[in-house]
């Protein structure tokens, strides 16, 4: 509200005359009219209330007081009888258009370039005879001519029309103007004038004198919020009208979008205005240029009187997945507007992901070894399901929690399936396998032979930087006196070195590399090899080997590598 009057400065007894009245501080507005309409003697212009005195030149005084406590019943004040109100009987023709009330100096306006309303409550009787035909206007003296501008806000209202309330013989209604102006000056008076200029009838009070801020306000919106890459969403903007429903003409806006964002190849345009029960009504005074593959929409153009609000919906879509904000900062010029108060977003979404980190088809596992399943699932719109299963090696599956042991039970390759599926209805699904392998054999120790299983072992290259490869020869040799069997030798490679090749073939087991050799007769000695090459972890490591026959206690032999830290490469120096 801009300003407002309800002639409550005036005396709880005495009657007041318009020219003589004082509003209430800080605004202290004071009022004029045409001489008919300040004519005590046709009973015009005088400010009373159910409790004031008669004025000595009106012969009509009870009615103007009836009139006042009418519109203190109908607003709610307590009691209606301490209501004021600025009152006409027109025991007299006032003249057709006569100005029956005018401020004598302007109020501030907060800004510029805002839709102004003026409203005023009135209580009218003898409506068989004449009605008050209300019209209003604003005064700007910002305006162009060296008198104060005058703008008419709409066609007559009139004070005995429907809808009203009934309150003994009067009227009671809330008079707004037809229409919002848009008002560009910095400062703003009202004028009423009674178009009608009969005193026939033609006899009410006025209260509560307002004037409004009418201005519309935009809203922004998309339909859809979540969407999958690549789709088309919609973004609704939404102009509403202030609660006068009063016509508002000459607004727009300009609605540049987010990078990335732009109108559909097909805009898909809809336009709709509804009133206040949301029944559609013509959105023909609704202009939209908004071009295909554009980053800009322009809207603008008329809500009718009635009118609670006018919708411009259309097609957008995204460069690439992302969330896509449009709030007041993407409105790069705007007229008789209130821009919204925050962004809308609108997310179009990529697929999910799901992987697993373990176990894997590289190190095999041995059976009954406790070795943790693990896998996990992101999206950047709702995760609804992230679950996996393990299908054994006879075929059957079993689900499998993150982090729980993965099964070990028997001998044989597993393969793990993990899927995910967000809100979207969009899935992914990865597999991955492992191997599960007995444990080497275990030869139970036999005393009765003479002798024992030998094992010796030589690094070629005792001492390497990282990178380079050695070769490292084992020499099992049968020094008992008979031939032994379930002979193997398992290798556990160090930390700091990489098995590169073995000769002969060696099988990984349970982390070792592990030759079958079978028998050794007595005295029998067979030679191994392998290759590995040293990553950079410099410092001492050692190769450790163990030889293992039936009834022999096992061998074992060990050899250290040297791992050079690796050569630190010069720089240039420029000057």
């Amino acid at each position: 509200m801009i300003f407002a009057e309800g002639f409550e400065n005036a005396s709880p007894t005495l009657p007041v005359r318009l020219a003589d009245y004082v509003g209430l501080s800080p605004t202290a507005m004071t009022y004029s009219a045409h001489a008919n309409w300040l004519d005590a003697a046709q009973c015009n212009g005088i400010i009373v209330s159910g409790g004031t005195s008669n004025d000595p030149a009106c012969g009509y005084n009870s009615q103007l007081r009836s009139l006042a406590d009418a519109l203190g019943q109908v607003n709610g004040v307590t009691p209606p009888t301490a209501n004021h109100a600025l009152a006409a009987y027109t025991n007299g023709n006032p003249g057709a258009d006569n100005v029956q009330l005018e401020t004598q100096s302007t109020v501030p306006l907060a800004g510029s370039g805002r839709f102004l309303a003026f409203s005023v409550d009135s209580a009218t009787i003898n409506c068989f005879a004449t009605a008050p035909l209300y019209v209003f206007q604003l005064l700007n003296p910002d305006g162009a001519e060296p008198v104060d501008q005058v703008i008419p806000t709409g066609p007559a209202i009139n004070g005995c029309a429907a809808p009203f309330q009934a309150v003994g013989g009067a009227r009671i209604k809330r008079n707004f103007s037809a229409r919002g102006i848009f008002f560009s000056g910095a400062r703003v008076g009202v004028r009423l004038r009674n178009a009608n200029g009969s005193g026939g009838g033609n006899d009410a009070a006025v209260d509560n004198l307002q004037i409004l801020d009418a201005t519309p306000r935009l809203d922004k919106e998309f339909v859809e919020g979540d969407l999958l890459a690549g789709a088309t969403g919609r973004l609704r903007l939404t102009v509403t009208n202030t609660s006068d429903l009063a016509e508002k003409d000459g607004w727009s806006f300009v609605d540049t979008l987010a990078s990335g964002l732009k109108v559909a190849a097909d805009p898909d345009l809809d336009v709709q205005c509804r009133d206040a029960t949301g029944e559609p009504t013509s959105a023909s005074g609704v202009d939209v240029d908004a071009p295909a593959g554009g980053g800009a929409i322009e809207v603008g153009g008329l809500l009718k009187q009635g009118d609670a609000s006018c919708f411009v919906e259309l097609a957008v879509v995204a460069d690439a997945a992302g969330t896509y904000a449009n709030g007041p900062d993407q409105i790069t010029s705007h007229r008789g507007i209130d821009l919204p108060q925050g962004p809308a977003e609108i997310r179009f979404h990529g697929p999910p992901t799901v992987a697993i980190s373990g176990p894997g088809p590289d190190a095999p596992i041995v059976t009954g070894t406790s070795v943790p399943g693990r896998y996990g699932c992101a999206a950047t719109a709702a995760i609804e399901s992230c679950t996996a299963t393990v299908t054994l090696p006879d075929g059957s599956s079993v689900p499998l929690k993150d982090g729980d042991p993965v099964p070990t039970a028997t001998p044989g390759t597993y393969t793990i399936t993990a899927k995910v599926r967000d809100a979207l209805g969009q899935e992914r699904t990865v597999t991955r396998t492992y191997v599960v392998q007995a444990p080497p054999p275990t030869v139970p120790e036999d005393p009765a032979p003479k002798g024992a299983l030998t094992l010796s072992k030589r690094v070629l290259t005792p001492t390497l930087r990282p990178g380079r490869s050695t070769r490292v020869r084992l020499r099992v040799t049968n020094r008992t006196n008979r031939t032994l069997t379930g002979v193997v030798v398992c290798e556990r490679v160090p930390a700091g070195m990489r098995f590169v090749s073995a000769t002969p073939k060696a099988k990984l087991v349970g982390g070792r590399r592990c030759w079958t050799i079978g028998t050794l007769k007595p005295g029998q000695a067979v030679t191994l090899g392998y290759r590995a090459r040293a990553l950079n972890r410099p410092g001492r490591v050692t190769t450790r080997a163990t030889g293992r026959a039936a009834g022999v206690r096992d061998a074992q032999a060990s050899a250290p590598i040297r791992i050079l830290r690796a050569p630190v490469r010069g720089g240039g120096v420029t000057g």
